[in-house]
This record gives C-alpha cells, structure tokens and sequence, in this order.
C-alpha cells in the first residue's frame, strides 16, 4: 500500500510525493486513540487498524514510510518518547510545551488518522501545514446514535450505560474549512463502500470523494 495512493487529485498527489522527496522517506505520522497494546491502553478496533498499518510499513522497508505513532488521549507512562509494538510512539504529554516540541521536531510529511475523536482537534489544527488522510472506520449518524442509546444492560432498564454515548465528531468540519482556506489536502478513505453515506452526518462534511482504503489483513 502506498501511502499517496488514495488522494483523490493529482494536484494533492504531487504534494506528498514533494514532500516525501526532501529525504526520499515519507514521514507518516498515525493519529489514534487506541495501539493494541494492554500497556498503554484499550484493545479496540481502531487499535487494531492502527497496528496493521504500522506492521504493513514496518516489515517493508523498502516502501520508504517511517511511521511514528501520536497518541491524542492519555497512555501510562511519563516518557516523551517511547515505543509500542516496536514502533516509536509520541504519548499525550501534562507539558504542552514539550509535547509541541516533541511533535515539531518530527516535521511530518503526512498523517493518517485512525477515523476522528475530538480529541484529535488540537493536533491537526496546529500541523497546520501537513496533508491529512481521515480512515473513516466507525462514523456514527444522528440515527445510529439514538439507536445505540436505547441498549440497555439486563436489570438495570433505567441506566443508559456510559460506551453507548456516541462522541460529537462535527468538529471535523473545522478542520476542513482551515485546510481549505490554507490549501493544505485532507482526504477521506474507508475500509468499505456502503460506510461513505454515513460521512457527511457523523463529520459534517461532504468530499468530493471517499475512496476505497481497505483493511490490511494477516493472510
């Protein structure tokens, strides 16, 4: 899988590939709130998707992808770097000051995100210049959520439980309209087809295309 291959116009194509050339390596940072590791965190399927795509680039080297790992929630430890599954991680840090520079520091060429949480707003509005890719794996629309908010644990019908709560993901929107105005891409993929209409609900936006970026499986 190239890295490049899902932007959906040659203009945002050549900007990556520029930016990739100033060492002949593209620096790929991934965007997530879970890594499939116990250490750190949850076992979700955002982490799931996060550790297929580092081990995809980590065990080809000659894809010319570094990946770097940022983590935009809390994880359990107090170093500003370290690794996880063998790939180096940037953990959310108490110090904004050294978490900025930490980030800066790695001059990203491009970010992947692991769909969109809130939480990531912070991180993509100030890398106002690097290119992004949103893997839409979970979007939830208005409907979706209502629905998931009648579920109900056996015995206890008068407590909506806590994971059930859908985050609000519209602040997504934002990020678009600055990317625009800034001439900075932000494109969108999904594993599957019939998940493009739930785009423009969950996010609050409209691309022009939500191209095919499927899942990387262990064959």
């Amino acid at each position: 899988m190239n890295a490049a291959s899902i932007l959906n116009s040659k203009k945002d194509s050549e900007t990556i590939q520029k930016r990739r050339t100033r060492s002949g390596t593209l620096k790929l940072g991934i965007v997530a709130n879970e890594f499939f590791d116990e250490s750190v965190g949850r076992m979700g399927g955002f982490g799931w998707a996060t550790r297929q795509v580092t081990n995809a680039f980590c065990t080809r080297p000659e894809l010319g992808v570094e990946v770097t790992l940022l983590s935009c929630e809390g994880v359990a430890t107090e170093s500003s770097v370290f690794e996880v599954n063998g790939t180096r991680m940037i953990p959310l840090m108490h110090s904004n000051f050294a978490y900025w520079r930490s980030i800066l520091a790695e001059r990203f060429d491009l970010l992947l995100s692991i769909d969109f949480r809130p939480s990531y707003y912070s991180l993509f509005r100030n890398l106002w210049r690097t290119p992004i890719i949103v893997w839409v794996r979970d979007p939830r629309t208005s409907e979706d959520s209502s629905r998931l908010r009648t579920i109900r644990v056996p015995g206890q019908e008068d407590v909506e439980p806590h994971t059930v709560i859908s985050p609000d993901c519209t602040a997504l929107r934002k990020i678009c309209r600055y990317s625009h105005l800034l001439d900075r891409p932000i494109l969108f993929g999904t594993p599957a087809t019939y998940l493009r209409h739930k785009v423009h609900d969950t996010y609050g936006v409209s691309p022009q295309e939500t191209a095919l970026l499927p899942n990387i499986i262990d064959l």
